[in-house]
């Protein structure tokens, strides 16, 4: 007998308690619940702007620098569609209840919708990891597989595209068949028959861990998880630490898809090259900049003054000689005569003088005259 079915007084009852009991002296929280909505946010705002940006960069050097599209990148398009879903779907369980709470603080009439998020993210995580994964693959054997060849990394690469394509489509489908009549998968009102799905959610772990191209750490992470998720009384809380490792794990696999397409991005000419140069020559700038203001800041605190005796020397000031252009050199005759056509001219051209000025200290200090005669040996000669 189904919920839907009971009094209507029974009914509420039901739907008031919470969807587990709680732990000894732990207390229901329905009103304010402790949760990680932060955390969750942190990781969907990092993990998106990273894919997107990736993906970006890659649409950039396919259509502006390579002018080819391929079917790789229209997979790599369907398969970042079906990631923003996710990530969608994830941000509006956050407004609904949040994530990483615990099932004593959620009432039974509150875990429809919670079921209903969870099946939703379902269908877009195997639609993700299979198109990003055909995109990958694909491209490597265009990668590395001469033109006209079969050889063994080719035949591979078919394999695991088979492979996993059997595997996500099938997992798809199960997911979607996991109850009889299809809506009671998630509405708890509805009674029907059903299949244990949380088998598909390990599953996909362990394959993804065995068979996965791009984020090993958090195909490790998200199989952890899901071991924890199906052992686990409390499968609402653990839920959405897998759902988190799933989005890192799909992040990874779009940085594998997009990273070695990145530097063509800014080889060359075009507006990401001079966005780059523009960058480092303001970075140049702004170190210069940082430079001049600390050594000002150093010569102002330092004072003009000469404090010790073995400093017995004055800086001369930088903007006291005036810097001018020299004329250019002009050819003259030597004195004596005519230059003779066909010769070299050899001999002294023209003389110019030229004026050293010293300014000396004058010190009774000890050390003073000790420095000055030191510099200075030929003073002593000149005086004996």
């Amino acid at each position: 007998m189904s919920i839907s079915q009971l009094p209507p007084d029974q009914q509420e009852f039901i739907l008031n308690r919470p969807s587990i009991d709680p732990p000894p002296g732990i207390t229901s929280n329905f009103e304010h619940p402790p949760n990680k909505n932060g955390l969750v946010l942190g990781v969907i705002v990092l993990c998106l702007s990273l894919a997107t940006v990736a993906l970006v960069l890659r649409a950039y050097t396919k259509l502006v620098k390579l002018k080819c599209i391929r079917v790789e990148d229209a997979l790599g398009l369907v398969a970042f569609l079906s990631f923003a879903g996710y990530i969608g779907t994830t941000l509006w369980r956050l407004n609904f209840r949040g994530t990483f709470i615990h099932g004593w603080d959620i009432q039974l009439r509150d875990l429809s919708p919670i079921l209903l998020v969870g099946h939703i993210l379902n269908n877009f995580y195997p639609v993700t990891l299979l198109t990003i994964k055909m995109a990958i693959l694909i491209e490597w054997q265009r990668i590395f597989v001469p033109p006209g060849t079969r050889g063994s990394f080719y035949w591979a690469c078919c394999v695991l595209i088979v492979f996993n394509t059997l595997f996500y489509t099938s997992t798809f489908i199960a997911a979607n068949l996991a109850c009889i009549p299809y809506r009671a998968i998630w509405d708890i009102t509805i009674s029907g028959r059903c299949i244990n799905s949380k088998g598909l959610i390990t599953s996909g772990a362990i394959i993804n861990f065995v068979l996965d191209q791009s984020g090993v750490v958090s195909a490790i992470a998200r199989l952890a998880a899901s071991v924890e998720y199906v052992r686990t009384r409390d499968a609402i809380y653990k839920a959405s630490e897998v759902s988190l490792w799933a989005i890192a794990e799909m992040t990874c696999a779009f940085l594998v898809f997009c990273v070695p397409s990145i530097p063509r991005a800014f080889a060359g000419k075009g507006v990401l090259t001079r966005i780059a140069a523009s960058m480092r020559s303001w970075g140049l700038m702004s170190r210069s900049l940082l430079g001049t203001e600390a050594s000002e800041r150093y010569e102002s605190q330092r004072g003009p003054s000469v404090s010790s005796a073995s400093d017995s020397y004055r800086k001369i000031d930088d903007h006291g000689v005036e810097m001018k252009r020299m004329p250019p050199a002009r050819s003259m005759r030597v004195q004596g005569g005519p230059p003779v056509s066909g010769r070299k001219i050899e001999g002294l051209v023209f003389t110019k003088q030229f004026t050293a000025e010293e300014e000396y200290i004058n010190s009774d200090d000890s050390a003073a005259q000790t420095t000055f005669k030191k510099h200075h040996p030929w003073e002593q000669e000149s005086a004996a």
